[in-house]
């Protein structure tokens, strides 16, 4: 469950950055696709569906809020982790 709610967690916000710059003309800077995934992910923090993801989504919120990172490439990298950790075999 907690890995469900992980992968598709950063499905859903991965899928609102590039459909929301896709509708935009033009470049879009890595500042303002952090602030894109941080006003997508912020009221994630209220539902209950996320309740066991709070802490990842505080994470994820402080991350795009830094200036020097980039989010994106954050949430490629948990959603690739989560989905090998998903998918791996058991012992």
């Amino acid at each position: 469950m907690y890995y469900d709610n992980l992968l598709n967690l950063c499905f859903e916000a991965l899928l609102h950055l590039y459909f929301t710059v896709q509708s935009n003309d033009g470049y879009t800077s890595a500042t303002a696709r952090n602030a894109i995934l941080v006003k997508f992910l912020k009221p994630k923090l209220k539902l209950a569906a996320y309740k066991d993801q709070k802490k990842n989504i505080q994470l994820m919120l402080r991350v795009g809020r830094q200036k020097d990172k980039k989010l994106e490439l954050e949430l490629l990298e948990i959603k690739k982790r989560a989905f090998d950790v998903y998918n791996a075999p058991d012992l």
